[in-house]
């Protein structure tokens, strides 16, 4: 599967005019750029955005900004597993589009190579973050622009859905998505991630373009696909994760966090990750519901963790504050080197 990606992403440029060719924007082939567990994957100096597995777990890919564009294009990038050079983007670079900035986020890959996504567009100097093209779109690793089989906004049963995030096939023929209400204020266009709020999960048939609102989901904040009929979801201000037979449409607590509210969801390979408060992440093991928090140096959140499809390595957002060094003199009081804010960095854990 890894050799096959590869060798795809080489022609990628032939198949789609709005493919950056492949390893036209990376540095010579490298490993990780630091090391230990957990460790920081991406440098960008815009936001790193939403991870999501290669089926084989070879990679991943995840929304990268790029303020090297005047545009400020959000691109589709691809790393390895444990981090290193870009093994392929995903961008616009369609001629006389430059005035226009184009996101590309919440991708999802099929087995068989297929890919989801969600593309917007929005005038560079526009003074609203309203996006003036919103689609889900399906196509290939090979060639991802593919046909567009959702235009958003549209309404749903609880509400408009200005937003599809949380994308992942539920079958070969059906992909599952959370539909969102979106607060687009004044002048936030270049927002790293304008306020959202759960509605509902949905499941789309890209073929006809079909979808069903699913009963019960209303206020879901997060949600994951399992052995595609089963599914894992957050509501607002729950500290359970439930877990919902799509076939019976029974309802079941996959695990709680007491009275700590929940989001963000992933679930693979009978583990599960989620975060709470802040942004305090965490895994816990299947069916006995052990919870382990996971941490890394300095004062950082995290959003958004994406479990491998093995379940023994998580990638997720990190935010916040990063503590270099702390030294304490003789006087006991403590002084810190250098802290770093930032926001949407990627981190990797390795799960025992």
């Amino acid at each position: 599967m890894t050799r096959r990606l590869l060798a795809i992403a080489g022609c990628l440029w032939l198949a789609a005019c709005d493919h950056t060719p492949a390893g036209s924007f990376a540095p010579p082939a490298r490993g990780p750029l630091s090391t230990g567990n957990p460790h920081r994957v991406t440098y960008n100096a815009g936001a790193d955005l939403r991870p999501s597995w290669l089926p084989d777990g070879s990679g991943f890919f995840y929304t990268r900004q790029r303020l090297d564009r005047a545009d400020r294009d959000r691109c589709l990038g691809l790393l390895p597993a444990d981090g290193g050079s870009l093994r392929d983007e995903i961008c616009d670079n369609t001629p006389g589009t430059g005035d226009t900035s184009t996101t590309f986020e919440s991708a999802a890959v099929a087995a068989d190579g297929r890919m989801a996504y969600v593309r917007t567009s929005i005038p560079t100097n526009s003074p609203s973050a309203v996006p003036i093209t919103h689609e889900l779109r399906v196509g290939t690793i090979a060639a991802p622009p593919g046909v567009r089989v959702l235009s958003l906004p549209y309404p749903g049963s609880v509400g408009v859905h200005w937003e599809a995030e949380w994308l992942q096939w539920l079958s070969p023929t059906e992909l599952i998505y959370l539909g969102e209400y979106v607060d687009y204020p004044i002048g936030c266009n270049g927002c790293d991630d304008p306020p959202r709020t759960g509605l509902e999960v949905v499941r789309l048939d890209p073929a006809s373009g079909n979808r069903v609102f699913v009963a019960g989901t209303d206020s879901a904040t997060s949600v994951a696909a399992v052995n595609g009929d089963s599914i894992y979801y957050t509501r607002i201000g729950s500290g359970q994760v439930l877990r919902r037979s799509l076939a019976s449409a029974s309802t079941a607590v996959a695990t709680d966090f007491g009275a700590a509210d929940v989001r963000d969801v992933s679930v693979r390979a009978g583990r599960l990750a989620a975060v709470t408060g802040p942004g305090f992440l965490w895994w816990v093991q299947l069916p006995s519901g052990t919870q382990t928090p996971l941490t890394a140096p300095g004062l950082v959140f995290f959003k958004r963790p994406a479990l491998s499809p093995d379940g023994r390595r998580l990638v997720a957002e990190g935010y916040g504050f990063q503590i270099d060094t702390i030294r304490i003199p003789g006087d006991g009081i403590a002084s810190i080197d250098t802290v770093t804010s930032r926001l949407g960095d990627l981190w990797v854990f390795d799960l025992p």
